[in-house]
């Protein structure tokens, strides 16, 4: 960074990118939660060279609380516990499965899944292949 982008790093919604590409929070919210604790974030940089932040955060005088008690995880529901309604009237809708737990045995092998995290593009293709295969019209 150059002087003058160094001197304004921690300004809140200060972005050297353009419009609609960063709100300028990142630094300035790590700074004021240093602040907050009684620390603070310093940052140094040389143009062309790279930059360097130091967090510095006060050490805690509090003792931490008993841990937390050990819990088995939850069963993660099986493909049946539930019930999903489809419109009698069209037998031949394509379905696509989307969930968090879309490879959970108990579904069809043949229903097209699409498991969660996923970017629209991914949807959109998703869509787009069964549109194609299945003669789906919208």
């Amino acid at each position: 960074m150059d002087e003058g982008t160094l001197a304004r790093a921690i300004e809140l919604f200060f972005s050297t990118k353009g419009v609609g590409r960063g709100t300028g929070l990142g630094l300035s919210m790590v700074h004021g939660l240093a602040a907050r604790l009684g620390g603070a974030l310093t940052p140094d940089s040389r143009q062309g060279e790279g930059t360097f932040a130091a967090l510095c955060l006060p050490v805690s005088d509090s003792v931490p609380a008993t841990a937390a008690v050990h819990r088995e995880p939850e069963a993660v529901p099986s493909a049946t516990a539930g019930t999903v309604l489809l419109a009698a009237e069209r037998p031949g809708l394509p379905v696509l499965i989307v969930s968090g737990y879309a490879e959970l045995d108990g579904l069809p092998a043949d229903l097209p899944r699409l498991t969660k995290p996923f970017r629209q593009a991914d949807l959109a293709d998703f869509i787009a292949k069964l549109r194609r295969d299945r003669r789906f019209t919208a």
